[in-house]
């Protein structure tokens, strides 16, 4: 994300084409992509827009920034536990 270049690493562009979408695909995604960067980070990152904030918010990922950007995205975090 341009406007927090201080926040690193992210997991970033996760898509899942319509056909797929409500088979938890995307959380497969999300969980895969997350869990191996918490191997080597202690956090990790996702931003999203607000719509998403649930589909997030029910993964564990905590939201620490609202309306950052043009697209007035919600930055969230995940700590290795």
């Amino acid at each position: 994300m341009d406007e927090r270049p201080e926040y690193t690493p992210w997991v970033a562009a996760v898509w899942v084409e319509p056909q797929y979408r409500g088979q938890n695909v995307g959380r497969a995604l999300v969980s895969h992509a997350a869990g191996s960067l918490l191997q080597a980070f202690q956090r990790v990152y996702l931003c999203a827009r607000a719509a998403r904030h649930d589909f997030y918010a029910r993964q564990g990922w905590v939201p620490i920034e609202r309306d950052v950007g043009e697209k007035r995205l919600t930055v969230f975090i995940k700590d290795a536990r």
